[in-house]
């Protein structure tokens, strides 16, 4: 969410690019996360779907470090630090893809695991408390790409018809990809630590499920005769 705030800034105001072209991180970051849809059910039977998002924000913490050096690059001279940039989205969006794509499937997951341990499933609530987790990102995603175009002078060179100086186009790119490498990495390791459905815990899941609902159906099996 904070990417899609902020990236079009990026483009625009460090790598000089207008137009189609301010938004070609975006759209090969997204490019890069549907590609991962056709991945995620080779990797998620033989890895699990803890163990693919893990490895996939790391992955992605991982390019997207590799991005930071691209400050160092000189782009006034030459496009190729921009296309490495595009390039370094789409591969980063592969990583992030497999987050977007079994975050669902996880939350099921937690559904299944509240079920068995306390005998009620709570999807409604477990669902109210992603959407509203999602809302507060996208809340916190906009804030902090407003906060850095106000640490920047963003809006007063603007205003003025100035273009940002080179201090405030390397603190705008810097923050841009710091953020988003700090959140991926904070993903990784509550994954990591705290989030307790390994692949192992997931089949311990299925098969208790499996028994819970063979006694529900015998239950009703019962009372109906």
């Amino acid at each position: 969410m904070f990417n899609s705030v902020i990236s079009v800034f990026v483009s625009m105001n460090f790598f000089k690019q207008g137009g189609v072209f301010a938004s070609l991180p975006d759209i090969f970051n997204v490019l890069g996360i549907i590609l991962t849809m056709f991945l995620v059910p080779i990797f998620m039977k033989k890895i699990g779907k803890k163990e693919i998002v893990t490895a996939g924000l790391i992955f992605s913490s991982i390019i997207t470090f590799a991005q930071i050096f691209i400050i160092l690059m000189p782009r006034q001279a030459s496009i190729v630090p921009y296309y490495l940039y595009v390039g370094s989205k789409f591969v980063s969006g592969v990583g992030v893809g497999f987050f977007n794509s079994l975050v669902w499937g996880m939350i099921a997951d937690c559904s299944d695991d509240m079920q068995i341990k306390s005998g009620i499933r709570e999807d409604g609530t477990t669902y109210a408390i992603l959407m509203f987790s999602r809302k507060v990102g996208q809340c916190v995603a906009f804030i902090l790409g407003q906060v850095i175009l106000i640490v920047i002078n963003y809006y007063t060179y603007i205003k003025a018809g100035e273009t940002l100086p080179e201090s405030s186009q390397n603190m705008l790119y810097l923050l841009a990809t710091i953020i988003s490498l700090s959140c991926y990495i904070a993903g990784a390791l509550l994954l990591i630590f705290w989030y307790p459905i390994n692949k192992n815990r997931l089949e311990e899941i299925q098969d208790a499920k499996e028994l819970l609902l063979e006694k529900e159906a015998k239950k009703v099996e019962t009372s109906a005769s």
